[in-house]
C-alpha cells in the first residue's frame, strides 16, 4: 500500500498546531512566576565553596535515602550556607561539585544580583541557542527560520520552567546545541569539550558517547575523555577528593531508584506509576512507597530501551553521512531525559535540539503523514504545560489508571519517535539533503 507523504503547506499547518499551545501561555503572560528553588540550591553550594567548606556539599544528602525533592535538614552546611544568604527551606545540592564552583563567582554580588545576573545570562543563552541551532539547520542568521527558532525556544514550556526555578538546564541546551554545531561544521576536538563540560555539570550528557563509539571517532573521544578528566580533576582540587567519591557512592545510587510522581516525565517512574495503579495503590498526590518489584520493573524497562537504543544506534554503522550524525545526537537530546531516573518538565529543554532538528528536516523533505503527526503529537505534550496539566486534573480527579496510562501515552510517543526516526535514517526514509526550507 502506497504512503501518504506530506506536503510543505500539511508541514507548515502542522508546526504551527504544534507551536500555538507553546506560545499562546506567553501572550497572556510573557513572564513566568519566579520561583528560584534550584537557583537558591545552586548558589547556596556554591557559598559553601567560597567559604572553603566544598567538602561539606553533600553533609546531610548522604545517609543513603534518595535525597530527591527533601529539605535539608536545620544545621545542615547547605542549610546554614542558605540561611546565611536569608535563604529558608532549602533543599540538598545533588549535582555534580562542578557546578558549585562554576558559581562561585556570583557569590561576590549577593544573592538578588546574582538572581538578575542569571535571568541575563539565561536569555544570552537562549540567544546564543538559536544561532548555534541555525547553522546547525543551515537557515540564515538573520532571517524568519532563526527568529522562529529564537520565539521557539524562549516560550518552549520546558525552558519556561528553567527560567521559573532558576534551573541550569538552559545552559545545558545551548552546550548540547553548541557541541553538535562546531561538530557539523568540523570542529571535533571542541565539541567533545563541550559535550563534556555538559556531561561533568550534569551526568545524562554522556548518552553522546554511544554514536561516537560506534563511529569510531577516535578524535571526538579522546577530546570528550581528557576534558572530562581535566573538569574532574578541577573539582577534585577545588573541593577535595572525598567530596566526588562520596557523590558518586552515596548520592548518585540513592537517587537511582527514580522519583514514582506524575510530573516525573521518564519512562521509569511512569511503569511504575502505570503498575502502581493496576495494583490498586493511590498514585496521587504521590504513592506510598512502592514495592521493590515495581521499583525493579521501572529500572528494567528504562535499562532495555536504553540498550535498544545502542542496538539501534550500532546497526546504523560507522559510515553515516555528517548530516545522519547530526540527527542521531539531536535525537539523543530527547532520549536522554527520557531514560534518566528523574526528568522534571524543565529536563526536557535539552530536548528542543531534537525538536529544532526534525522540524527543520520535515519541512525540507516530504515524510509520512503517521510520523509528522507523531512529531506534532511529541511537540505538543513536551512544549507546552497542556499535556501536564490534564495529567493533574485527572490525577486530581483520582482516575489512577487512566492518570499512568496518560503519562505512559506521552512517554511512548517520545520514545517512538527517537527509534522511528533512528530506524527511518537506515531505509529510504533518508535525512534530507540541507537546503532551502520550503513553505
Amino acid at each position: 500500500m502506497k504512503t501518504i507523504r506530506t506536503t510543505p503547506f500539511i508541514t507548515c499547518v502542522a508546526l504551527l498546531i504544534a507551536l500555538l499551545p507553546c506560545v499562546a501561555p506567553r501572550l497572556r503572560h510573557p513572564l513566568p512566576a519566579m520561583k528560584w528553588g534550584d537557583f537558591n540550591v545552586y548558589f547556596s553550594g556554591a557559598v559553601l565553596v567560597h567559604e572553603g567548606l566544598g567538602s561539606q556539599l553533600y553533609t546531610g544528602a548522604d545517609d543513603g535515602t534518595d535525597p530527591q525533592k527533601k529539605p535539608a535538614r536545620p544545621g545542615a552546611p547547605i542549610d546554614r550556607a542558605a540561611r546565611s544568604q536569608g535563604i529558608t527551606g532549602i533543599d540538598y545540592y545533588l549535582y555534580p561539585p562542578l557546578l558549585a564552583d562554576m558559581l562561585v563567582p556570583l557569590t561576590y554580588v549577593g544573592l538578588r544580583t546574582a538572581a538578575h545576573i542569571w535571568i541575563v545570562i539565561n536569555l544570552g543563552l537562549l540567544l546564543a541557542t538559536a544561532i548555534c541551532l541555525a547553522s546547525v539547520i543551515r537557515v540564515r542568521l538573520v532571517g524568519l527560520w532563526t527568529g522562529l527558532l529564537l520565539v521557539g525556544v524562549i516560550c518552549f514550556s520546558p525552558v519556561v520552567d528553567c527560567i521559573s526555578y532558576g534551573q541550569i538546564t538552559i545552559f545545558l541546551l545551548f552546550l548540547w546545541a553548541l557541541g553538535t554545531a562546531l561538530y557539523a561544521k568540523g570542529y571535533t576536538t571542541s565539541s567533545g569539550i563541550i559535550f563534556a563540560l555538559a556531561a561533568a555539570i550534569k551526568l545524562t550528557p554522556a548518552i553522546v558517547l554511544i554514536p561516537f563509539i560506534v563511529w569510531r571517532n577516535w578524535k571526538w573521544i579522546i577530546s570528550f575523555l581528557a576534558s572530562f578528566s581535566a573538569f574532574t580533576a578541577a573539582t577534585l582540587y577545588i573541593n577535595a577528593p572525598s567530596t566526588l567519591i562520596l557523590y558518586f557512592r552515596r548520592i548518585t545510587p540513592a537517587m537511582s531508584r527514580s522519583i514514582p510522581q506524575i510530573p516525573n516525565l521518564s519512562i521509569s517512574s511512569s511503569t511504575q506509576l502505570m503498575i502502581a495503579a493496576l495494583r490498586g495503590i493511590p498514585i496521587f498526590p504521590d504513592p506510598a512507597v512502592l514495592p521493590a518489584k515495581v521499583v525493579l520493573a521501572g529500572k528494567t524497562v528504562s535499562l532495555l530501551l536504553t540498550l535498544a537504543l545502542i542496538f539501534t544506534i550500532a546497526r546504523l554503522g560507522q559510515n553515516l553521512a555528517m548530516k545522519s550524525q547530526i540527527v542521531v545526537l539531536a535525537l539523543l537530546a530527547l532520549a536522554s531525559p527520557l531514560l534518566s531516573p528523574v526528568s522534571w518538565l524543565h529536563a526536557y529543554a535539552i530536548a528542543f535540539v531534537a525538536f529544532a532538528v526534525l522540524w527543520s528536516e520535515a519541512l525540507r523533505s516530504r515524510f509520512s503523514i503517521p510520523y509528522l503527526s507523531l512529531l506534532t503529537f511529541a511537540s505538543i505534550t513536551v512544549g507546552s504545560y497542556a499535556w501536564l496539566a490534564m495529567l493533574l486534573k485527572v490525577a486530581h480527579l483520582r482516575h489512577d489508571i487512566l492518570t499512568a496510562s496518560l503519562g505512559l501515552t506521552q512517554l511512548i510517543a517520545l520514545c517512538a519517535l527517537v527509534f522511528y526516526r533512528l530506524t527511518g535514517i537506515g531505509k529510504k526514509m533518508q535525512t534530507p539533503a540541507i537546503g532551502e526550507i520550503a513553505i
